[in-house]
């Protein structure tokens, strides 16, 4: 059985995507390492007032 040339070029697009995106996300995502969600959250929106 032989496989349609679109359905290997859209899983090649696709898979183009999703090298695109680590790239994307390893690059420019937020250094957060060793902080709690409390400090992250209070950085990105300011301090909390009950």
């Amino acid at each position: 059985m032989e496989t349609p040339s679109g359905f290997v070029t859209a899983g090649i697009i696709m898979c183009g995507f999703l090298l695109v995106s680590l790239v994307v996300g390893v690059i420019w995502c937020p250094n957060t390492q060793g902080r709690t969600l409390d400090e992250i959250t209070e950085e990105r929106y300011g301090k909390h007032i009950d």
